[in-house]
């Protein structure tokens, strides 16, 4: 499992190799947990890790903000 908070995602999508490299770990994972972040942070997790694995991914949020995410 990999889980990262907002704060660091913030981080890692702001620096390209760093993207590159922790989506490469991503989808290489049993499960990616994100907390503590954004609806739009959680989205663009989907969106790059469904880029680079090129694989259909599952997304699952517990509240109403989770709603641009799903």
């Amino acid at each position: 499992m990999l889980m990262v908070d907002g704060t660091a995602l913030a981080v890692i999508l702001n620096e390209e190799d760093l993207k590159k490299r922790f989506f490469n770990v991503a989808c290489d994972a049993k499960s990616v947990c994100i907390c503590r972040c954004s609806p739009t942070q959680k989205a663009l997790v989907a969106k790059y890790i469904k880029f680079y694995s090129k694989k259909n991914i599952g997304c699952v949020g517990d509240g109403g903000n989770d709603v641009a995410m799903i």
